[in-house]
C-alpha cells in the first residue's frame, strides 16, 4: 500500500474534536493515588458463589503497594515484564496494579485449567513465556504449584514463579519510595490469539490507557457516581482498561464477576444490575442471545434495571435484530430505551474509540445489515481508505484507519507487522468500514480472523491444528468464519482433505479427530466439518486457498451433502 495521497475532494478524517482537561503526563498510579486519597467508589468482587467483597481504593492502592514492594524484593526492576495468572478478580486486580506500581509491566494470560495435560490456555501462556523470555510470572492459588511443577524442558517459562499471597505480606512502599514513571512508559502489555502460535504483543503506555478513559468519559458524560460492571474475562481490554481504568480514573465503583458465574446462569446479570444499580456494562452480541433463549424466564423474572444507562455491546459483529429484541424483553423490566450501546474498539486502541448513542427500537430494523457504532471519542481520528490509501467519501466501504492518543504505538517486537499496519501516523484495523453522518459502520474483515463469542482466532492457527491430525492433506485445509440466516455469532466451518480416498467410517472417525484437537489445543470447536476432494478446495496461482471463495459458496447452500455429521459427545 502506497502512502496515502491528498484529494479534496474526499472527506477529511472523522473525529478530531479536542480531548479537553486532559493530563498528558499522568501516570495510573498516580490516578491510583488519586482515588485512594478521594475516598469514594472502590471495587466489589463477587465471587464464584455469589458473595460480595469490597475493597475501598485506599485497601487496593495499599494492597498494590504491598505486592510492589514483593516484587521488587524478589528482583523485578522497573520495566521488567510479569506474566499474570492470577483467576479471581481478588487477586488479579491488586496483583494488576501491584505491577504498576512497582513499574513492572503486567502480561495477562488466562489460568489454564490444568497445568498436567495440554490445553489451549496452557499453550497461550508457553507461547507468551517464549515472546517474553525471563519474563516472571506472578500466580496464586492452585496456579503456583502448578506452574513450579511444569517440566523445564518446556523451555518457554523460565522466570521464577512468585506467589501473590507470599508478596502480600511485605511492608507497603511508602507513596516517595514508588518507582517514577512516566507518561510514555507501557503500563500493559495485553496478548492477542496465540493458543497455537506466537501471539501479538500490544504494548499500552499510561498515556494511551489514561487518554482511552478521559475521552471515554468526557464522549459519555461519566462520573465518580456511575457504577461498572464486568462479568467478562479479566485478562480482555474490555476489563482492564474500560471498565477498569476508566473506572478508577473515575474513582467510582467498579464490580468484577466471574465469567462462569453469569454463563451458569446468565439472569444473575441482571440481578447485579438491580442489587447494585449498575450503570454500565459491556458484553459481545452472543451474550444477549442467551436472554432471548430464556424468553419465559425473562418475562416472569423481576428486576428494577432502570440504573442500567450504558449498556454496551461490542467484541464481535452486532446483530440489529438480536439487539432489538433484547431490548423489546428487557424494557418491561424498565431498562431505558438508549441502554444498548453498539462500540467499536480493540486491545490496539485501549478498548472502546467510538461509542454509539444508543441502539433503540425506533433507529433500527431487524434486516439492518450494519450497525452505527458511533464517533470517535474526542482527541481520536479515523477515516475510511481504498487499497491505494487514498481517502474514500462517506458511505463507500473501504479499510478502516485510526489514530489518537488512545491508539498503540506498535506490536511488541514485531517490526514487519507495524509496517503492515502502520502508515503516516495511522493504524488499519483489518476491518473493512463505511463512514456514515460521522459515524462507523464495520461491514467485515479484511483478514483471515474469526470471532466467535467474542473471542478472536487466527485462520491459519486453526488449520495448522487441523493439519496435525493423521490423515489429512496438508496445505488444503480452510478455516472460514460463517453465519447461518438466523444466528448471533459466527460459527467456524473447517474444510478439509483425506490424504488418501477413504470410506465414510474414515472421514467420520478423522473429522471427529479433528474436532477433539481444535478443541484441545485452539480451544474452538468448529461447528461444521466439511470434507472435499482436493480438486474442490480453490487456489490462487500461488497455491493460496481462497477461504472467501469457500466461505461464499458454504454460505449459499453447497457443499452441505459433504459435511460430516458427528454426534456431540
Amino acid at each position: 500500500m502506497r502512502e496515502p495521497t491528498p484529494n479534496p475532494s474526499t472527506n477529511p478524517p472523522t473525529g478530531a474534536s479536542p480531548l479537553s482537561g486532559f493530563d498528558a503526563e499522568a501516570t495510573l498510579g498516580q490516578r491510583l493515588s488519586h482515588a485512594a486519597r478521594a475516598n469514594t467508589g472502590g471495587v466489589v468482587y463477587v465471587r464464584s458463589a455469589g458473595e460480595a467483597v469490597r475493597q475501598s481504593y485506599a485497601e487496593l492502592f495499599e494492597d498494590a503497594r504491598r505486592i510492589a514492594a514483593g516484587l521488587i524484593a524478589a528482583g523485578v526492576r522497573p520495566g521488567e515484564h510479569v506474566l499474570l495468572q492470577l483467576e479471581n478478580g481478588e487477586d488479579f486486580i491488586p496483583g494488576l496494579w501491584g505491577c504498576i506500581v512497582a513499574g513492572a509491566i503486567p502480561t495477562p494470560v488466562a489460568v489454564a485449567p490444568t497445568f498436567s495435560k495440554p490445553n489451549s490456555a496452557l499453550q497461550k501462556l508457553l507461547n507468551a513465556g517464549l515472546l517474553l523470555e525471563q519474563a516472571p510470572v506472578l500466580a496464586s492459588g492452585a496456579a503456583v504449584a502448578g506452574l513450579r511443577a511444569l517440566p523445564r524442558e518446556l523451555g518457554a517459562l523460565r522466570g521464577a514463579v512468585l506467589d501473590l499471597a507470599t508478596l502480600r505480606t511485605s511492608a507497603p512502599l511508602t507513596v516517595p519510595a514508588l518507582p517514577a514513571r512516566a507518561a510514555t512508559d507501557v503500563a500493559v502489555l495485553l496478548l492477542t490469539s496465540g493458543s497455537t502460535g506466537q501471539p501479538k504483543g500490544v504494548p499500552l503506555t499510561h498515556r494511551n490507557l489514561l487518554a482511552m478513559s478521559a475521552g471515554t468519559i468526557e464522549a459519555n458524560g461519566f462520573t465518580a457516581a456511575d457504577v461498572t460492571l464486568n462479568w467478562m474475562a479479566l485478562d480482555h481490554v474490555g476489563a482492564v482498561s474500560f471498565l477498569g481504568t476508566m473506572a478508577t480514573d473515575l474513582g467510582c465503583t467498579q464490580i468484577h464477576v466471574p465469567t462462569g458465574y453469569i454463563l451458569q446462569e446468565p439472569l444473575r446479570w441482571l440481578e447485579l444490575i438491580a442489587r447494585h444499580r449498575a450503570t454500565i456494562s459491556w458484553a459481545p452480541n452472543f451474550a444477549f442471545t442467551l436472554f432471548l433463549d430464556r424468553e419465559e424466564a425473562v418475562k416472569a423474572g423481576n428486576w428494577d434495571l432502570r440504573s442500567m444507562r450504558f449498556l454496551v455491546n461490542a467484541g464481535e459483529a452486532v446483530v440489529a435484530r438480536t439487539a432489538r429484541r433484547f431490548i423489546a424483553l428487557l424494557q418491561r423490566h424498565g431498562l431505558p430505551a438508549a441502554a444498548l450501546r453498539p462500540a467499536f474498539g480493540m486491545s490496539e486502541t485501549c478498548s472502546g474509540i467510538t461509542w454509539s448513542r444508543g441502539l433503540t427500537l425506533e433507529n433500527t430494523g431487524d434486516e439492518q445489515a450494519f450497525v452505527d457504532l458511533g464517533p470517535c471519542i474526542p482527541g481520536a481520528e479515523m477515516r475510511v481508505v481504498d487499497e491505494a490509501g487514498d481517502v474514500l467519501p462517506e458511505g463507500e466501504t473501504g479499510l478502516l484507519q485510526l489514530r489518537g492518543p488512545s491508539v498503540f504505538g506498535g506490536y511488541f517486537r514485531n517490526a514487519a507487522e507495524n509496517a503492515q499496519v502502520f502508515r503516516d501516523g495511522w493504524f488499519t484495523t483489518g476491518d473493512l468500514a463505511f463512514l456514515r453522518g460521522g459515524c462507523l459502520h464495520i461491514a467485515g474483515r479484511q483478514k483471515d480472523v474469526i470471532i466467535v463469542n467474542g473471542a478472536n482466532f487466527q485462520c491459519h492457527e486453526i488449520e495448522t491444528v487441523a493439519e496435525a491430525v493423521s490423515g489429512v492433506r496438508k496445505t488444503f485445509t480452510a478455516a472460514c468464519a460463517v453465519r447461518e440466516a438466523a444466528a448471533d455469532t459466527d460459527q467456524l466451518a473447517l474444510f478439509f482433505c483425506l490424504t488418501d480416498d477413504s470410506d465414510a467410517a474414515t472421514v467420520e472417525k478423522t473429522a471427529r479427530a479433528i474436532r477433539t484437537k481444535l478443541i484441545q489445543e485452539a480451544g474452538v470447536p468448529p461447528a461444521y466439518l466439511i470434507a472435499l476432494d482436493a480438486a474442490a478446495v480453490p487456489k490462487t496461482e500461488i497455491g493460496k486457498i481462497q477461504r472467501a471463495q469457500l466461505k461464499k459458496a458454504f454460505e449459499a447452500g453447497a457443499f452441505r451433502d459433504r459435511v460430516v455429521q458427528l454426534a456431540r459427545s
